[in-house]
């Protein structure tokens, strides 16, 4: 309780304090100009208890003033606050009085004994003063008697010197030859360099002449045992740049020893390279590198799709070389750079003056560069890694190599083309590969058609479903190659003309896959590469052939008639659809820009030569099965007797087969090349043959027959494939009709044949159509009626009866 009152003291006392200073600071009644106005303003207002302090303060106004305003509480209130801290003033001041008095008595004693110090230290301080005075005579007279000594000590040390000097000019053979026993030709070359200017300074003296000469003899060696270490390739970077170090120290020229350091790291980097890809380091068990990073399972515990291409077998051989190049052949080929430039800067040469030495090592790191972008590229065509794992690889290679970009900023370029090859060159296999597997799928296509014919299964809806799952295998074989080219790109980064010489190269893939496609269609057919060739557009660049092994097994593939309309089907869509929409995938995936948008454009070439090689799978289509009826009807012509003396009832056998495997034909264009039949009108006139002709319509018809184009294309539908087909057998009837001789019923027979083969092609094709197979048949009849010695035709209506009949039957049969 007693602290409260002094500290409530203490706090009256600052603030007074802090209102003295202010009144200070701001002139407050102490200004000389208008103080008249400001003194009566202060004389005005009441004074505080906080004037009490202020500077120039009047008492005895202060006190009228507040006797005369105040009231008595207040005043006694007031004096007893006055004298408590007057009382509080006074006790403060006596205790400072006292500490002062203090502080002032124990300063006296101080200075009392310092002063008696002082004047008994009189007696030693004269002593010491003496004792130096003497102790620097004793030295002059000491330094005197040595003098003498001294200047003959120096001269003996100066002898001595001279004398070790000659010891070792006198061991120098022997110290080198030491050197050498123990492969020390840095410290021999050194000690060589420190005597042999003095030696060659006084070789005219013998013993000095003669340790010339057995010095020389010794670098000599020196200099032959370092030039074969630094040719060596087992040799350590830093072993090799010492010895040329040394050889430098020596004199050699600097070419010349930078040749032979690049000589001996070049073989070994050659052999560093060449065991990076060697079967036992590729087949290695070795964790993935860091750049997959941490597995990733799916709720069902499978890896992600990364993860599972990174644990392909070609991903891990592919990143155990890449491992072992960056741990063994990159940090090699860095510290040889980094050693010749060392060698490089000690050696004193105008910088502004181009030398050979200066493509040295530029040149050998190309060179190696070269060498590695070679094996990498021999491994992608070999294993064909994914994309993804190639980049990520390549991305740890260009880490590696990123400490030469500084002091050797060609390097930049280098790796450049070294990024822009790998690039290519892996796009290159891609396509390759994807190549290959739509040739093999097409194969696979070919083996599931010819089960279909050899089980004689007319199941349409089955083929159909075999044509669909391989067309969308080989679209998703072109867009997943173009997909998987897409890290390709990114890692060719913000190189623009590499990145247009990426989307270049890509386009001309996208034709080479194409390209492919109708390589395996006209080898399958067994087109004539010169006709073929025929079809390609000039504008079509010339690729190399991919796919060699598939195609070969493609051309060596037996006759389907089936395969072949899947063929024909899976062209047309590819001409129509597919080829722009990878075009169109291929453009997304690369970003869309103007690079990607300018050259990723269908081919018009490659769309044609899709278009030609389909027309020429149903033109060779047309040819096989027309050639096939034909044999069966040229075989009926010559087993049967046309000296027959029987009215013919009915067509032979064979007419109906030919019909039958016609109509089959038809129906399998039909469902194949999604072109049905068109309802017609009933029409029930035959109009067989010759009928209602005169001679000169049939002399016409006659001509046309002979000048009709029976080999010509096959179009893109129903119509023209069944009307090609039988172009081709009616007109190889047509010729066999001529080797034969016929009797009477036996051109009646034939009359019949024809009709109700002219009947069967009309329910098949349209009337124009039929009408050019109708003049194929009259010169048939025409040429039989030639052979014949009585030519006697039956009547129109007889022949037309014979024709319902034959229709009846078979339709109750179907």
């Amino acid at each position: 309780m007693a602290g409260a009152p002094v500290q409530r003291t203490e706090e009256r006392r600052e603030r007074r304090g802090v209102g003295a200073l202010l009144n200070t600071y701001y002139a407050i009644e102490s200004s000389s100009d208008g103080g008249g106005d400001r003194a009566g303003a202060s004389a005005s207002r009441p004074i505080t208890g906080e004037d009490l302090d202020r500077q120039g303060f009047d008492a005895r106004r202060y006190f009228d003033g507040v006797v005369g305003s105040g009231q008595l509480p207040d005043l006694v209130k007031r004096t007893e606050h006055l004298n408590a801290e007057v009382q509080q003033l006074d006790g403060e001041m006596q205790e400072l009085v006292y500490e002062s008095y203090s502080q002032f008595i124990r300063a006296t004693d101080v200075i009392r004994h310092v002063k008696f110090a002082i004047e008994g230290l009189s007696p030693d301080l004269k002593d010491l003063e003496g004792s130096i005075a003497r102790a620097s005579d004793w030295q002059e007279i000491a330094e005197r008697g040595v003098s003498v000594r001294q200047r003959q000590m120096e001269e003996l040390m100066k002898q001595q010197k001279v004398c070790r000097k000659v010891e070792v000019l006198l061991a120098l053979p022997a110290a080198l030859e030491r050197c050498l026993e123990r492969g020390s030709y840095a410290e021999a070359v050194e000690a060589y360099r420190s005597c042999a200017s003095f030696l060659r300074e006084n070789k005219a003296t013998p013993t000095f002449g003669r340790i010339l000469e057995e010095a020389d003899v010794h670098i000599g060696l020196v200099r032959e045992r370092l030039k074969d270490q630094l040719r060596q390739s087992d040799l350590l970077v830093s072993s090799a740049a010492q010895a040329a170090a040394t050889l430098l120290d020596l004199g050699e020229d600097f070419g010349q020893v930078a040749c032979d350091y690049l000589g001996g790291r070049g073989a070994m980097l050659h052999e560093s390279c060449e065991q990076c890809f060697l079967p036992q380091v590729l087949t290695q068990t070795a964790p993935l590198l860091d750049s997959i990073g941490e597995e990733v399972r799916d709720p069902q515990g499978k890896l992600s799709k990364e993860h599972q291409l990174a644990h392909l077998p070609e991903s891990i051989e592919f990143r155990n070389a890449c491992t072992c190049v960056n741990e063994t052949f990159i940090p090699r080929l860095c510290d040889t750079v980094e050693g010749l430039q060392r060698l490089a800067e000690s050696k004193p040469r105008r910088s502004d003056v181009a030398t050979e030495e200066d493509n040295l090592l530029p040149d050998f790191v190309e060179r190696h560069v070269e060498e590695l972008y070679q094996q990498i590229s021999r491994m992608v065509e070999r294993n064909s890694p994914p994309t993804r794992v190639l980049v990520a690889c390549m991305q740890d290679i260009l880490d590696g190599v990123q400490r030469l970009s500084t002091p050797f900023p060609r390097l930049a370029k280098l790796l450049a083309s070294f990024c822009r090859r790998v690039a290519t060159g892996a796009a290159t296999v891609v396509f390759s590969d994807a190549a290959s597997q739509l040739v093999s799928s097409l194969c696979r296509l070919h083996a599931e058609c010819t089960q279909l014919e050899r089980d004689n299964s007319c199941d349409l809806d089955e083929l159909l479903q075999q044509i669909a799952r391989t067309e969308q295998t080989l679209i998703m074989c072109s867009f997943t190659a173009v997909s998987d080219c897409q890290p390709l790109f990114g890692l060719l980064g913000s190189d623009r003309p590499a990145c247009q010489l990426f989307v270049q190269g890509l386009h001309s893939q996208l034709i080479t896959l194409f390209l492919a496609f109708v390589e395996a269609c006209n080898r399958f057919v067994r087109r004539d590469p010169l006709e073929a060739s025929y079809d390609l557009d000039t504008s079509v660049p010339v690729m190399p052939t991919v796919a060699a092994a598939e195609l070969a097994e493609a051309a060596a593939l037996p006759w389907s008639g089936l395969f072949v309309l899947a063929l024909v089907r899976i062209g047309r869509h590819f001409e129509v659809q597919v080829i722009s929409r990878v075009w169109e995938v291929a453009k997304d995936l690369l970003g869309g820009g103007s690079i990607a948008a300018s050259v990723l454009v269908p081919h018009p070439g490659v769309i044609k030569a899709t278009r030609m090689a389909a027309q020429a799978l149903i033109t060779q289509y047309a040819l096989m099965n027309g050639q096939q009826l034909a044999e069966a009807l040229g075989q009926s012509m010559r087993s049967f007797n046309w000296g027959a003396h029987r009215e013919p009832r009915e067509p032979r056998a064979v007419i109906e087969a030919v019909l039958k495997d016609a109509q089959a034909l038809d129906a399998q264009l039909a469902r194949v090349l999604a072109d049905p039949h068109k309802p017609r009108e009933a029409n029930h006139k035959h109009n067989t043959l010759n009928r209602f002709r005169n001679s000169m319509e049939l002399e016409m018809e006659r001509l046309w027959a002979k000048k009709l184009q029976i080999f010509a294309r096959v179009p893109f539908n129903r119509n023209g494939a069944t009307l090609g087909i039988l172009r081709i057998t009616l007109k190889a009837f047509y010729e066999y009709v001529r080797e034969e001789t016929f009797s009477g019923p036996g051109l009646q027979q034939l009359q019949v044949d024809c009709a109700c083969l002219l009947d069967g092609a009309r329910e098949l094709l349209e009337a124009e159509d039929a009408g050019v197979l109708g003049s194929l048949l009259d010169e048939a009849v025409a040429s039989a009626s030639q052979r014949c010695p009585e030519p006697v035709l039956l009547d129109v209506a007889r022949v037309e009866a014979i024709c319902d009949e034959f229709k009846k039957r078979n339709q109750k049969l179907d």
